[in-house]
């Protein structure tokens, strides 16, 4: 975000200038300056404040709970639903940050300061930093005191908003590092309407992430949490509205929730036709989660029907070998595999993975996941 002199510092948000205020009693040797009084160390840096709030989990990479990037979720493919769109609606008003060309080195050598006290420490991946709970709850007693937990609470919300990638394969990495502390902020709903917006898609990308990798509990609670608020603060028929019903209807499907999924998919699909057109992409992504949840109730004819015209219109709106393309060949491939074709199935699903290997590599997951379909059905 910005270009910066890099220091080994959370990757999540490469410091370079938030505001961190860090311990009520500082050591004399903190209180150097007129803006470190009150016993208060505070230092200008980039991006996030590396204070955790009672939301916040620490800016320090970890496992999230979702399995190892595999898990069920891919078991049968892509097969049972698609995510679709960015819907990346993060808030980008002035957000106070008049020192962004602070020199780096100070930076640098406050957070020595910092470490040197050990209010702070530095992990092993030598890429992130770590707060000790204490020195976060005496920071959150400061920042209530002084009425300033809002405003930094704001400031948060908006930096993991713009930071937070969509949970497709290719962010994954990114979206582990970052899943704790869209956790953490899903627990605290912000009353402010702007920063009610981040928070919703920082649920629904975190949802997203969470899906994909088989994370259904996490998935649906914020996934629901996401819809109802956008609901509430945006037009029902706007897209991001749309995307975020979309999204609660897949977490509702990998619980096995199947009448909720399809309840919220026919309304996506039908406003989506109304409002995009019947051959948007979003609707065809529509279209195909409805068609899969019509697979996994065994409604073969009618799943069937939807796929066709999804994988058609893609081969012609996108191309033979476009990846949403692959996805509704992939799909349609399942369909008939269910239906008894297994000649038409087997073919269909070894021309996706010849083109799949092609335009994704061998070692995406929807490669893999094919590949595991034929070997299967072989």
């Amino acid at each position: 975000m910005g270009s910066q002199k890099p220091y080994p510092c959370p990757k999540p948000f490469e410091i370079g200038q938030a505001l961190i205020i860090a311990w009520p009693v500082a050591p004399p040797g903190l209180i150097a300056a007129p803006e470190r009084r009150v016993g208060i160390v505070i230092i200008h840096a980039k991006l996030l404040l590396l204070v955790a709030l009672h939301y916040v989990d620490g800016p320090r990479q970890g496992n999230t709970d979702g399995g190892d990037g595999a898990g069920s979720r891919w078991g049968d493919s892509d097969s049972d639903g698609e995510g679709d769109s960015n819907s990346d609606d993060c808030n980008d008003g002035d957000d106070d940050d008049s020192n962004d060309d602070e020199d780096n080195d100070v930076f640098s050598d406050d957070i020595t300061t910092l470490r040197n006290f050990s209010f702070i420490s530095a992990n092993k991946d030598g890429k992130t930093l770590e707060m000790h709970r204490l020195v976060q709850l005496a920071t959150l007693e400061w920042l209530e005191a002084h009425g300033q937990q809002d405003h930094w609470r704001h400031r948060f919300l908006r930096r993991l908003c713009a930071r937070l990638p969509i949970g497709e394969y290719e962010n994954w990495a990114e979206c582990q590092a970052l899943f704790p502390h869209a956790k953490s902020a899903a627990a605290h709903a912000p009353k402010e309407e702007e920063s009610l917006r981040d928070w919703a898609t920082i649920l629904y990308k975190a949802a997203w992430y969470a899906w994909r990798i088989g994370n259904g509990a996490e998935a649906e609670k914020m996934a629901v949490q996401a819809m109802k608020v956008r609901k509430k603060v945006l037009v029902r028929e706007q897209e991001d509205t749309l995307d975020a019903m979309a999204m609660a209807a897949l977490a509702h499907t990998l619980r096995g929730r199947w009448e909720e999924a399809e309840k919220l998919e026919v309304q996506v699909m039908e406003t989506s036709k109304t409002k995009l057109g019947a051959d948007h992409p979003s609707t065809l992504t529509s279209m195909a989660n409805l068609a899969s949840t019509y697979r996994n109730q065994g409604r073969w004819k009618e799943a069937e029907k939807l796929q066709v015209q999804v994988m058609e219109t893609r081969q012609t709106k996108l191309g033979a070998d476009h990846p949403d393309t692959l996805t509704g060949m992939d799909n349609l491939a399942y369909t008939w595999h269910g239906q008894g074709r297994h000649v038409d199935a087997l073919d269909l699903m070894q021309r996706c993975f010849r083109l799949r290997r092609q335009v994704l590599g061998p070692d995406h997951p929807y490669t893999v996941s094919t590949l595991s379909a034929l070997m299967e059905w072989l």
